[in-house]
């Protein structure tokens, strides 16, 4: 019986044997929401910033931000929150007493929100996508830290709220750049149906590999044993010998610390894992050649 291989990631294969390999990423730690009063102190005075809110201080002042056709952020658009109050809305992390709002109309299934060119107290900020009414917004997607956001399953043309506030519980004073990009499409193996087709060297030095990535790909909608797969693509390959080592090389991360990338070995119809885990290689035995 033949085997197909589905890995994700960036992969070198030395023995590889007709199974399936999946990869993903694994998530980084959320931290604590904190309820904690939105004032500064000064002596036994409370008091908050002295400064007017800026325009964007409520959503239906939002600013519309220029979606940019690519990654590169040729347009940004500068913004603040100092002076900004609490629009009311409860956070997702974080004291929201200071957010500040943007909109903007989608123009692929996916993009990036980017923060980048900071001064004032910090740069620990949380970002949440929104969609619907002012008055009673849904989550889409958030993020708190790293200053960066890539969100899918969006409707083209529909119109979509960003809320940006500092992560801490005290109102701070810092300007930001804010770049709405756009992704490249999904990658040609990000389905389990068109995995990418694996060479199979005849021992582990490797002298042929082949090169992935995990960017703009979607989920498969195959349940994994580890981590969140909603960025998993795919590789096969025919077992040439009943054991083969996978090896992943050359990673580049991006917003993301770490290079935790789960890869899967799958059989039949891509439904049946073999072996799960999350090393940078693996050998699988047992395999049919």
């Amino acid at each position: 019986m033949k085997r197909k291989l589905f890995l994700l990631g960036l992969l070198s294969f030395l023995f590889v044997n007709g199974q399936v390999v999946r990869l993903i990423d694994l998530p980084a730690p959320i931290k604590a929401i904190s309820n904690t009063a939105t004032v500064l102190f000064s002596g036994e005075t409370a008091t908050t910033l002295d400064e007017d809110p800026p325009a964007n201080d409520e959503c239906d002042g939002a600013i519309q931000l220029t979606v940019n056709s690519d990654l590169e952020c040729p347009t940004v658009t500068t913004a603040t929150i100092t002076g900004a109050t609490d629009s009311g809305i409860p956070a997702e992390a974080g004291t929201a007493d200071d957010d500040v709002w943007f909109s903007f109309v989608a123009t692929n299934e996916m993009h990036k929100i980017t923060l980048d060119n900071f001064s004032g107290d910090n740069d620990d900020m949380v970002m949440e996508v929104m969609t619907g009414d002012c008055s009673d917004p849904t989550l889409v997607a958030y993020v708190d830290d790293p200053n960066a956001l890539t969100f899918g399953g969006l409707e083209v043309d529909n119109t979509y709220y960003i809320r940006i506030y500092s992560y801490t519980d005290s109102p701070q004073t810092t300007t930001f750049d804010i770049c709405l990009g756009t992704p490249p499409p999904a990658p040609a193996n990000d389905e389990c149906d068109t995995p990418t087709q694996l060479t199979v060297n005849t021992d582990y030095l490797c002298g042929t590999v082949t090169a992935g990535t995990l960017q703009s790909a979607t989920d498969s909608g195959i349940e994994g044993d580890l981590g969140d797969a909603d960025d998993d693509v795919w590789f096969s390959f025919t077992a040439t010998s009943e054991t083969h080592k996978i090896e992943l090389s050359n990673i580049e991360a991006g917003n993301w610390s770490g290079f935790d990338i789960v890869m899967e070995l799958l059989e039949g119809d891509c439904s049946t894992i073999i072996e799960s885990d999350y090393p940078e290689s693996m050998i699988v035995s047992g395999l049919t050649p």
